[in-house]
């Protein structure tokens, strides 16, 4: 199949949980226009919001989100050797026989 047989998805909605949710949310950043929801399922790298919390606009949760850009040292390498290992969280839970 070449790239101009490729077929354009827009206006759908997008799901990630956990590192999926991570994910799919710096794929919005960048290609919102396609996007027609997102649903994030326990995500990593957002936390629930405090009660005391206000709410904040579109642009100020954008900006929120980008600042999360920089990883810290020990995630980028776990993230790079569970990747090469195919390590998965439902992997370890099988290993450690927790399911």
């Amino acid at each position: 199949m070449e790239n101009s047989e490729v077929p354009e998805f827009t206006n759908f909605i997008l799901a990630g949980h956990s590192f999926g949710g991570y994910l799919i949310g710096f794929y919005s950043l960048k290609y919102f226009k396609h996007i027609k929801k997102l649903l994030f399922l326990s995500p990593i790298g957002l936390r629930p919001k405090e009660r005391e919390e206000e709410e904040c606009s579109d642009y100020e949760l954008e900006l929120k989100f980008k600042s999360m850009q920089d990883h810290p040292s020990w995630f980028i390498e776990l993230a790079r050797y569970t990747w090469k290992n195919q390590i998965s969280p439902f992997g370890v839970n099988r290993f450690l026989c927790l399911s």
